[in-house]
């Protein structure tokens, strides 16, 4: 194939016009080689030293096959798991790659995923690392993903095909069934080639950018510091109205609401700059995936929101607090978990930047039981975090009840991240990992903030 272009990841300039691929795997799963192959010439080094401490971003453009005046960027990214440098530190210099090269202006084609038939020990979810590029670039990539198996010349054929069935039917299920598809890589160009073309369209996927004449947005992928600002981490269950929380802050809709509750979209972490409207702090307020989600678990949800926090912020970054998000008007379901769902988040020092709102009180007023029902959650519910020294209080839909809830995570010192990310993770290490429970029944979050009798 001619008319390709590569060079040096630091030396890359982006154009606007672009449509980007990534190609991922483990380390040594053949990357390079499917790049080759789709090249018909060596154009990507393969790396046989899985020991290389720093191993580069590697891109090459060829002309896109529908549209002649549009570069197609394919991107070879480190491997994963077996990297000296880790998988979170690969991640932040394939989003420094990106928000370095293009500054958010691009176009994403999809993504492929290479995994060795022959391996049958998955080592991680491929969802997890479905989950980081969707981090990356925004947005669910997963109906623009393919899921590519390799090396067959080298598998018995009988027990590849038995693989290949498992992967379908358990590994990727979940995926496949969001949209992904599942293609085999024959080692040959045309092979190669037909993989690439069943994902690149002339309108490709446009990252979820919010337009630029909303200054107080920043890029999700720019890393989070010191100097970034004081974060706020939203959580709530799905449909309590994080989004819109964060729509009132702003004083206009730049978190996109979800009525229809779809697990894709519920599947991504957003952050939003805004300036408080007073003195101009900067805040960074990041809207959560929803817990207690049908098709989701929560110990999911949880894991994704800690490696976000990790992948998106230094660990000098400022953490304001948590503002949880109730629902006043739903009356509780009994929990089936124990008293030990809240300890992470009920000693003094990550209790202390907690606060446990109540919202949806204009839906309310004509309810006469709305008022015990926050009563309840004081004195029982909440009780054991309240002691160790969260508080509680009321959204009332506007701005300026919004700014107060803020007020009183600013008015206390920001919490290292590391003590929220220890939190998060002894919470993460307690929750149950089995099937999501049938529609209708709290999952786990609701029960770590909602602990008592049933209402």
């Amino acid at each position: 194939m001619n008319g390709f272009e590569s060079a040096p990841s630091d030396s890359f300039v982006g154009k606007t016009t672009d449509i980007v691929l990534f190609v991922m795997g483990l380390t040594g799963v053949g990357k390079s080689t499917f790049i080759n192959k789709l090249f018909g010439q060596d154009v990507a080094e393969v790396n046989h030293d899985t020991n290389s401490k720093k191993p580069p971003i590697q891109y090459y453009c060829l002309p896109h096959p529908e549209d002649q005046n549009r570069r197609l960027v394919i991107v070879d990214t480190p491997g994963f798991e077996e990297s000296p440098e880790g998988d979170l530190e690969i991640v932040r210099r394939i989003a420094g790659w990106l928000a370095t090269s293009y500054n958010g202006n691009y176009a994403l084609a999809g993504g492929i995923f290479l995994h060795e038939i022959q391996q049958t020990r998955i080592r991680r979810a491929t969802s997890e690392y479905v989950n980081v590029l969707n981090e990356l670039c925004g947005i669910d990539i997963t109906k623009s993903l393919i899921l590519v198996t390799n090396k067959w010349s080298e598998a018995v054929l009988g027990k590849a095909e038995r693989n290949e069935k498992r992967l379908g039917e358990e590994h990727w299920s979940g995926l496949l069934q969001r949209g992904a598809q599942m293609s085999r890589f024959e080692d040959t160009q045309s092979s190669a080639y037909a993989i690439v073309n069943r994902i690149v369209k002339p309108e490709a996927i446009s990252p979820a950018q919010v337009p630029r004449s909303v200054p107080s947005i920043s890029p999700t992928n720019v890393c989070i510091t010191k100097d970034s600002g004081i974060m706020i981490l939203i959580l709530g269950d799905t449909g309590v109205g994080k989004s819109t929380f964060i729509n009132t802050a702003a004083g206009q809709p730049i978190a996109e609401v979800n009525h229809d509750l779809t697990p894709s979209c519920d599947l991504i972490v957003r952050r939003f700059d805004i300036r408080h409207p007073q003195h101009s702090t900067p805040c960074i307020f990041v809207d959560t995936p929803g817990f207690d989600n049908y098709d989701v678990r929560d110990h999911v949800i949880l894991g994704h929101i800690i490696n976000w926090l990790k992948i998106s912020c230094r660990s000098d970054a400022s953490f304001g607090g948590i503002v949880y998000l109730h629902d006043i008007t739903k009356p509780r379901t009994q929990s089936t978990i124990g008293s030990f769902s809240l300890m992470g988040l009920s000693r003094p020092e990550p209790a202390g930047h907690v606060l446990m709102t109540t919202v949806k009180w204009e839906k309310a007023k004509k309810d006469p039981y709305a008022e015990s029902r926050e009563q309840e959650l004081k004195n029982h519910t909440w009780r054991r975090i309240l002691d160790g020294g969260a508080k509680t209080c009321r959204f009332e839909n506007t701005s300026v009840s919004a700014w107060s809830i803020i007020d009183t995570l600013l008015q206390t010192r920001p919490l290292e991240l590391d003590v929220i990310w220890q939190s998060l993770d002894t919470i993460y290490r307690f929750m149950p990992k089995t099937p999501a429970k049938r529609k209708g029944l709290r999952g786990f979050f609701a029960a770590l903030f909602n602990r008592g009798r049933p209402m």
